[in-house]
């Protein structure tokens, strides 16, 4: 954790010496009403205490003017007023990432201390990260006059010069990543102390971010490490559980109402394995309040997630409108009285510590599922759903709503080799983008890391309700987490598919590598009768001289194809084909005969092409 220092404030007589840049400069960041100067002495001490304030009236807006100066790249800087009911008002807050000057200056700046409502000062409070502040002056107004519609107009303008001034700075400096207003950047400098716990880290801009790469403050990669690492990686390079086998497997963003990130970040997890675990998208909407309230893990001021996995595993969460979410610690006793309608069980989970395992062990947990995964110097956890590797040539899109750019990245740059983590956030979809967003993170800050294994036990699905399908009809089967369940066809290969939603990519390794594939079919070598029902798993071919004769149920996937190639014959006689595509090509036969009938799913084809013939003795194709 960085150490915050506490600065005693002594205001300087002398005039302030010429500095390289201001911080912002708009009247919307001056108190509203005129104001008063305050002079303490011309001598600045570093210490630890604070220094009271002794005004004896109420004031209606304060400012603070001075200098900056970085002395690091964490460089961070947060000025607070805070009267006697333990309120407190943002004075001032910047850091490295938001200036292009290592020393900047204020003028008589304020924040949400433009107007107050006859607020009565107790202290204030300097918080200094490698940075050395200069206050030379203290400004404070008095006035009976407030709005609350003029306080809140005067903070939305404050925020879009603020963003104006911070996103042209990332542009400059060709950061990788855009600010915007969020859920979080909205809030009050009160309303984010709250969110994290009553005391609010350094969130080096996080609170702001929407779009691109976002890479810690002061991150420094191992560059040759990086280039290695590259070179040697066995690992698909970019891996998203929100685009795999073509689906979306993460349900819904949801927005945190207190410091309860761990448990959005476990429910999270535990709603996408439930999802892969079934081979559905079941998107159940779990209860948070019930890990809150009763998973003995913490309360709205922080808790820890292996409490809440162990409570999920023995006790089992229970869905929302069971225990809907309140924002607070409710008694466990809340929970409805009636059988809920699902409570899930996971089977297990495990701990990462990022200590002893590696980026890579990180990896391979991660395209096994989503899991929990938590930033140490924020006190926040997120659910983790991916990872992008950076490399070379890659161009970063930046969308903000006035100025969008590309950051390309070019040869030398530090950040080739990193890995940007793809993490689910639980401050609403105004964040990032729609709720997800690219970090790149100190390895070492890393905490609240676990994984989720083992079987599910629900109240209304059994391992029967596994789906166990072929979407690309390339012969292979996809059906979720563990090994191949009852449901599979015998005939399906044991391994599963690694992209059903690709005909050419089959079973996938333990590094996200999916083999290539030319799709399975099998192919009719003799003249044959089929006269026992039967599920094809893949698709057949009928070459030349060969005659498939069948007169029983055939059942088939509709992305499966019966193939008559030039010179073969199908005869239908009084069987039945359901589902699947059936191609005859030029200079093949197909005759249905005896009631013989061919059921055609919505999305399939009846193929007959030119040259092929058709004898349509006595039965139908029609559409199911």
């Amino acid at each position: 954790m960085k150490k915050i220092f506490t600065l005693s404030i002594i205001i300087f007589l002398m005039a302030l010496t010429f500095l390289n840049a201001q911080i912002v400069t708009d009247k919307s960041f001056k108190t509203l009403h005129p104001r008063t100067e305050i002079s303490r002495g011309s001598s600045f001490f570093e210490t630890d205490s604070i220094l009271p304030i002794t005004l004896k009236q109420k004031i209606s807006g304060l400012s603070v003017s001075g200098s900056i100066t970085f002395t690091g790249e964490k460089g961070f800087v947060r000025i607070v007023l805070t009267d006697n009911y333990e309120n407190d008002y943002l004075v001032l807050e910047t850091n490295t990432i938001f200036e292009n000057k290592t020393s900047v200056s204020f003028d008589e700046f304020c924040e949400e201390t433009a107007l107050l409502n006859n607020f009565l000062p107790k202290q204030i409070i300097i918080e200094c990260t490698d940075a050395q502040v200069t206050i030379t002056g203290i400004q404070y107004a008095v006035s009976n006059e407030y709005q609350t519609s003029r306080s809140k107009q005067i903070r939305e303008e404050q925020l879009d010069v603020k963003l104006q001034h911070i996103n042209a700075v990332l542009a400059q400096k060709e950061i990788t990543w855009g600010a915007g207003k969020t859920s979080l950047s909205q809030m009050s400098y009160m309303e984010k102390k709250s969110l994290f716990g009553g005391q609010l880290p350094n969130l080096a801009g996080f609170d702001y971010y929407v779009s691109g790469i976002y890479v810690m403050q002061g991150h420094k990669p191992n560059h040759i490490a990086s280039l290695r690492s590259v070179a040697s990686s066995q690992f698909v390079p970019e891996f998203d559980w929100r685009n795999r086998h073509g689906r979306n497997w993460i349900t819904s963003v949801k927005q945190q109402g207190c410091s309860d990130c761990w448990v959005f970040s476990v429910v999270g997890a535990t709603e996408a394995y439930v999802n892969l675990y079934y081979n559905q998208l079941l998107n159940l909407d779990l209860s948070e309040q019930d890990v809150l309230s009763c998973s003995g893990g913490g309360d709205c001021k922080g808790g820890w997630t292996v409490p809440a996995l162990n409570y999920i595993k023995n006790i089992g969460v229970v869905n929302e409108t069971c225990f809907p979410y309140a924002a607070s610690y409710l008694p466990c006793g809340n929970k409805c009285s009636k059988p809920p309608y699902e409570r899930i069980n996971i089977g297990n989970h495990t701990s990462f510590n990022p200590y002893f395992q590696t980026s890579d062990d990180l990896k391979k947990f991660v395209i096994q599922a989503p899991m929990s995964f938590g930033i140490n110097c924020w006190g926040h956890t997120v659910c983790l759903v991916g990872y992008k590797r950076i490399q070379l040539g890659d161009s970063i899109y930046i969308k903000t709503p006035a100025n969008p750019r590309w950051v390309t990245i070019y040869s030398g740059d530090p950040l080739i080799g990193s890995d940007a983590w793809i993490v689910k956030n639980s401050n609403g979809t105004s964040w990032g983008d729609n709720g997800f967003g690219y970090m790149v993170t100190d390895w070492l800050q890393l905490y609240h890391v676990n994984t989720i294994s083992g079987n599910i036990t629900s109240l209304n699905y059994t391992d029967a309700d596994i789906v166990c399908e072929d979407r690309d009809g390339d012969g292979y089967y996809y059906w979720g987490i563990g090994p191949k369940p009852a449901t599979c066809p015998s005939c399906a290969p044991d391994e599963p598919d690694g992209d059903d939603s690709d005909s050419t990519l089959g079973p996938m390794d333990e590094y996200g590598n999916c083999a290539a594939i030319t799709p399975l079919v099998d192919n009719i070598t003799t003249s044959q009768t089929w006269d026992t029902n039967k599920t094809l798993c893949r698709s057949i071919a009928i070459p030349s001289g060969v005659t498939l004769t069948i007169t029983a149920d055939v059942l088939m996937y509709p992305v499966h194809k019966i193939t008559i190639q030039n010179g073969g014959k199908l005869i239908l006689s009084g069987g039945t084909i359901d589902n699947g595509s059936i191609v005859a090509q030029n200079g093949s036969e197909l005759t249905i005969s005896n009631n013989g009938k061919i059921l055609l799913g919505s999305y399939d084809n009846f193929d007959i092409q030119l040259g092929a013939v058709f004898k349509l003795v006595y039965g139908k194709v029609s559409l199911k």
